[in-house]
Order: structure tokens, then sequence, then C-alpha cells
């Protein structure tokens, strides 16, 4: 992560988280959905503030992504579009990587 102000101006800097607060709205929890799919689709914001060495501070905020692969409840549009992508292994496509799916010298 970087300071949006630091970037748009061509300045490096240091990062400092400043704390971070959630809405508290009821929810009726997670649940599994009927292919076992485990889901949580937190309606709370969580917002995050920050502050750099060069004096900006912004915050961010954002909804706790569903842990599901698949399930866009939550998700930036790339988490969505990496989620999308499979990974290759050994000639066939797998999501997620095995041990023996690595290479070894």
């Amino acid at each position: 992560m970087k300071c949006p102000e630091c970037v748009a101006s061509g300045q490096m800097s240091k990062l400092y988280p400043q704390g971070s607060r959630s809405t508290l709205l009821g929810w009726s929890g997670p649940y599994y959905d009927e292919q076992g799919e485990y889901h949580s689709h937190d309606p709370n914001t969580v917002t995050s503030g920050y502050t750099c060495t060069n004096g900006h501070s912004f915050s961010q905020s954002r909804k706790r992504p569903c842990p599901s692969r698949g399930c866009e409840y939550g998700k930036t549009p790339e988490q969505i579009d990496e989620e999308k992508k499979p990974q290759c292994c050994g000639g066939g496509p797998q999501w997620g990587h095995a041990w023996s799916c690595r290479t070894l010298p």
C-alpha cells in the first residue's frame, strides 16, 4: 500500500496505520450454501486511517470479503478477476497450488 498523494506527485514515503473502526450492523452470520461452500456476508464497513511521512492523511473503507472462492460479496474488481484466473499446474488447470505443483531443481 502507498500514499495516493505521494504516488500522484512522484514522492516516496513510509505509511503508518492510524487505527480502524467498524460499523456495528447486526446480521445473521455465516452460512454454508447448497454446494457446501462457506459464506460470510458481513454488512459492516471497516474504515482504516493512514498517515505518511510527508504529512498526508487518508482513509480507506471496505467490507470484509466473503472467503468463498467465486463469491463476489465485498470483493474488489481486482480480487474478482484474480479468482477467475486458473492457476496451471502440471499441464492442467488447478485452483490453488499443491506442493506437487512446485518446480524443484
